[in-house]
């Protein structure tokens, strides 16, 4: 399988008060990871490991805002030197989930950057 780090796409939101949420799962097996979540520049949270359904905001004020994601996965792990980072949204006008890896050298890392902007219709 090749190396896919970097995602650009666009994620549809709605005019509702409805929140969109964000999760993002660090992998492969015993790996660790660091991300870093930006809405156009303001860092929204910096976090290490897993970060479970965290609220960018509603629906109807991510219009052409753009979230960015970077995440560090440190080959941690003696069984695989496999990445992956798992990116979740939900709350917008449908669920969408992206897989993205790496196969890494022994102890070794690899960055993921991810870009999407919000489109309201």
């Amino acid at each position: 399988m090749a190396d896919n780090t970097s995602l650009v796409t666009t994620y549809v939101v709605n005019k509702t008060n409805q929140f969109v949420m964000l999760t993002l799962l660090i992998g492969g097996a015993e790996q660790t990871g660091t991300s870093t979540v930006e809405l156009d520049t303001e860092i929204l949270i910096e976090q290490g490991g897993d970060l479970f359904d965290f609220t960018i905001g509603k629906n109807k004020d991510l219009a052409d805002r753009t979230l960015v994601i970077s995440t560090t996965i440190s080959d941690t792990s003696r069984e695989t030197n496999h990445t992956e980072l798992i990116v979740r949204l939900k709350g917008g006008v449908i669920f969408r989930e992206y897989a993205l890896s790496k196969e890494v050298d022994e102890g070794g890392k690899a960055i993921y950057f991810c870009e999407i902007d919000f489109f309201q219709f």
